[in-house]
């Protein structure tokens, strides 16, 4: 969705009522790395522990990304898709000590800064290979 935000194609959303657990990248590197400092076995869910709609999803990657005008095509949702999803992080809050640290917007504007900054190199990087082959042909 985010790459399809930042390079103007159409973004489909397959239902939007259903809900996921988000979390950024970064808890889960904390998360891992407290647990292997931790004399603690067994299974953790590393996880936000909140549910966000799909389309809640959509309507903040979409403002953070500056395109708050896009208007996502709705499509049924998908058969055998699971309606809703999240975790139960206590255990990994208790034992490690840990709680997620990045809220979903904050998580969402590093990962599309992110994505510009590759975006942007890509292009960039595309834009050199193209004047060095109409230099040198």
């Amino acid at each position: 969705t985010i790459h399809r935000l930042l390079t103007d194609k159409k973004v489909h959303i397959y239902g939007g009522n259903q809900t996921r657990d988000f979390i950024f990248v970064k808890d889960i590197a904390t998360a891992c790395c407290l647990a292997l400092v931790t004399n603690t076995r067994g299974v953790f869910n590393i996880s936000s522990g909140t549910e966000t709609k799909i389309d809640e999803l959509f309507y903040q990657v979409s403002k953070v990304s500056g395109r708050p005008d896009v208007v996502p095509v709705y499509k049924p949702v998908r058969i055998g898709e699971i309606q809703n999803s999240v975790l139960d992080n206590r255990k990994a809050i208790k034992e490690f000590d840990w709680h997620p640290r990045y809220s979903l917007a904050k998580g969402l504007q590093e990962t599309i800064h992110y994505y510009s900054n590759t975006l942007n190199f890509e292009i960039r990087k595309s834009n050199l290979l193209d004047l060095k082959k109409e230099l040198f042909i």
